[in-house]
């Protein structure tokens, strides 16, 4: 009977090693992605700097028009 504890317990401790692996793991990955993300958005234009592409871009069709 208390073996049978015991390897359960050898069990339980095993499975959180594996676990605590795979949330390790996911976490790098959360990361990076977090990082990726971060440098997108400094290369995004902002609204300011997208309204004046709209802006450049209206006067090029209307010379392109002419």
């Amino acid at each position: 009977m208390l073996q049978i504890l015991i390897d359960g317990q050898v069990t339980i401790k095993k499975e959180l090693q594996e676990v605590r692996l795979d949330i390790k793991k996911n976490g790098e990955r959360i990361t990076n992605l977090g990082i990726y993300l971060a440098e997108l958005d400094d290369d995004a234009p902002t609204r300011e700097e997208f309204g004046d592409h709209e802006e450049r871009l209206s006067k090029l069709e209307k010379q392109a028009v002419s």
